[in-house]
């Protein structure tokens, strides 16, 4: 007598939700405004220790680019300004990722192997020095018991450099992806991978480490412990020198998890600013800052960035405001707009004579006609907030395009997504 089986279900319970509610009491949580966040995504940020640089990666397709590190710096005010792509050979062919900055900002660990062209030829981890002002060639990290069976590759390493931590599948983990530990010895090799053990590694993925400046707070994405998405970030506290023994991850809680993904989790040496990533109001991956009030409140400023632009832009120049935001098909200013509306109005404020067009345009997607008339109500939309916040609509004229001013061809969503702006154009300084 032979028996079917016709199915077999494995089942994780997962444990009940457990929150850090005094983490983040009476700090403040914000959208970077777009002297960091473009239409396209940004992710993996890392903040240096005293918070006043921050890189990270955007993924620009319409520019042919496939993930380059960028960096911002606060100015004066404390906002971070307008970001700047690194340059070469730490960006080379791609996908290019920071793992790691030195606090003198002389050594770099950055993802992947590159050839001689800076082309990508492995997975792994290289370093690369900064001689005279320019940054060197990445050469390989050399990690024998290195091993990643997935796509996907997320790595951290210790303030000191001598801990590295990676996100990866290989024999002997509890999920799909869990975080392992390499040690750098004496002699200067690197350790065989340790599991971090199943208090903080689950049946689902667990990605984005990130280890504090202590070298025992650990912060990471899960989908596998109990949260409030689809991923969430969580935070353990290692207990001894084994890495496998840590306190039982709490969930950063609503504050800054919610019901879709939240990852790369990075924050300064004494804890006063975090920056995260999560999905915007576009769709894409943008960076959130948390912190404490006095810090937050300057980082909603993009002053810096768009009067940077402004400074370098004669009469008949264009300069794109990045983080305008309208629902789709509707010429109605989402809230997340604000931000970019009271930095043009300072900037106007600031330049009393000059006077602006504001330029609407579109994808062609669509009927022609209808995009024009689209293009032209969103124009009009910016215009009548500035003169509700006080500027004379005679330095003002609102225009729209629709379809017929793309700034590259219309061949991708990502191409369509670049193409969709508003725009204020210097008529007079």
């Amino acid at each position: 007598m032979t028996a079917t089986i016709q199915r077999v279900t494995i089942r994780q319970d997962r444990p009940p939700l457990r929150l850090d509610n005094g983490r983040f009491s009476g700090k403040e949580r914000l959208r970077l405004p777009g002297s960091v966040n473009s239409p396209f995504a940004e992710k993996g940020p890392i903040l240096s220790a005293d918070g006043s640089s921050l890189w990270f990666t955007r993924e620009d397709a319409s520019q042919d680019v496939s993930d380059d590190i960028w960096v911002s710096r606060k100015g004066a005010k404390g906002a971070f300004t307008r970001a700047t792509r690194l340059p070469g050979p730490l960006n080379g062919s791609g996908p290019n990722y920071l793992v790691w900055m030195s606090k003198d900002e002389t050594s770099a660990v950055v993802g992947n192997i590159y050839d001689a062209t800076a082309t990508v030829i492995d997975v792994g981890f290289s370093t690369s020095k900064k001689l005279n002002g320019k940054w060197m060639l990445p050469t390989r990290m050399e990690i024998p018991d290195y091993r990643n069976d997935a796509r996907s590759v997320f790595a951290c390493m210790s303030a000191d450099g001598r801990a590295l931590i990676v996100s990866v599948s290989r024999p002997g983990g509890h999920g799909s992806l869990d975080l392992w530990v390499y040690v750098r010895q004496e002699d200067g090799t690197w350790s065989d991978a340790a599991n971090l053990g199943p208090q903080i590694n689950t049946f689902g993925q667990e990605i984005t480490p990130f280890l504090a400046a202590d070298g025992r707070t650990l912060f990471f994405s899960s989908s596998g412990h109990t949260g409030y998405g689809g991923n969430d970030i969580f935070m353990t506290v290692r207990l001894d020198d084994s890495w496998t023994k840590w306190t039982p991850p709490v969930n950063l809680g609503p504050f800054v998890n919610g019901p879709d993904w939240e990852a790369y989790y990075s924050e300064s040496a004494d804890g006063t600013l975090a920056v995260y990533c999560a999905a915007g109001p576009e769709g894409d991956l943008d960076l959130y800052a948390v912190g404490a009030p006095n810090i937050v409140a300057t980082l909603n400023v993009d002053d810096d960035g768009l009067q940077r632009s402004l400074d370098t832009t004669s009469p008949g120049g264009t300069v794109r405001l990045d983080n305008i935001f309208f629902d789709h098909g509707k010429a109605d200013l989402r809230a997340e707009s604000e931000a970019e509306i009271l930095t043009l109005v300072g900037i106007l404020r600031t330049n009393p004579v000059m006077t602006i067009e504001i330029a609407g345009h579109t994808d062609d997607v669509g009927d022609e006609a209808a995009n024009l008339l689209l293009s032209t109500e969103r124009a009009a939309a910016v215009l009548n907030r500035l003169v509700e916040l006080g500027i004379d609509p005679q330095r003002l004229h609102a225009k729209g395009y629709g379809e017929s001013r793309p700034l590259v061809p219309n061949r991708s969503e990502a191409d369509r997504r670049r193409n969709r702006r508003v725009e204020f154009v210097v008529l007079t300084k």
